[in-house]
């Protein structure tokens, strides 16, 4: 299988750098030399364009896509050139559009810090906790047998990066929030047996729902907001 299911589940929540990654993939199993490029690599690129095409028609990215006549032409060798420079566009569209969401994301950053609109502002307490939390789950996750090499990996940069992306002040939470898609692939994988990790995920999640709720003046006994079930979204689901 050219792309591994992690690769594949990891979409949704990072889809402009799932597709760059996608695109890598695609290029690290092809030949260098594109006179060379024969009926596997024709299906190697096809594949490639199948997934990018899917993902844009489940809305996870929009970027120009150009049509592609799925039908193989007299000359795979052209079919596979003409693929192959679009998944190149389609790489240079999202590297493009990763940089301008990182700068959107730098300015609202300093924006809140130098006290420029609204903010969530964590206690000094609450953010010690949530990086001391995040600190926790890197190394339960570095020592654990249960994760592939690949979700391991993904997991562990997503965590260092939400660890530099924290401040006392933030213009937004969803970085935070997106956490609770892992913290459901934890559980749904791994069971009971994740009760170490779902803890320290749930115990983020109040933090960021207790400030959230505080900067926006709502009542302290708010309840936490609903999961794609209905449950309460820190319901002891794991315990």
């Amino acid at each position: 299988m050219l792309f591994s299911n992690e690769l594949i589940d990891s979409l949704p929540s990072d889809p402009i750098g799932g597709a760059i990654r996608v695109c890598d993939r695609i290029f690290e199993v092809l030949p260098q030399d594109s006179r060379n490029w024969d009926e596997n690599d024709y299906e190697v690129l096809m594949e490639g364009y199948a997934l990018l095409l899917g993902m844009k028609d489940a809305s996870l990215i929009d970027i120009p896509f150009f049509q592609f006549d799925s039908n193989p032409s007299a000359s795979i060798r052209d079919d596979s050139f003409r693929l192959h420079n679009l998944i190149c566009e389609v790489r240079a569209a999202c590297v493009a559009a990763s940089a301008q969401q990182k700068f959107q994301q730098q300015k609202a950053h300093y924006g809140a810090r130098l006290g420029a609109g609204f903010v969530y502002e964590f206690t000094q307490g609450d953010l010690d906790r949530v990086q001391e939390l995040l600190g926790q789950l890197r190394e339960l996750i570095r020592d654990s047998v249960q994760f592939t090499e690949e979700h391991r990996r993904r997991l562990l940069l997503k965590l260092e990066k939400l660890q530099t992306e924290i401040h006392k002040k933030m213009s937004s939470l969803d970085r935070l929030w997106g956490i609770t898609g892992e913290l459901g692939v934890v559980l749904g994988k791994f069971g009971k047996d994740a009760k170490p990790l779902v803890d320290r995920f749930k115990e983020i999640m109040e933090i960021t729902w207790r400030t959230q709720s505080r900067a926006e003046d709502m009542p302290s006994d708010s309840p936490p907001p609903l999961a794609n079930d209905g449950k309460p979204l820190l319901s002891d689901t794991a315990d």
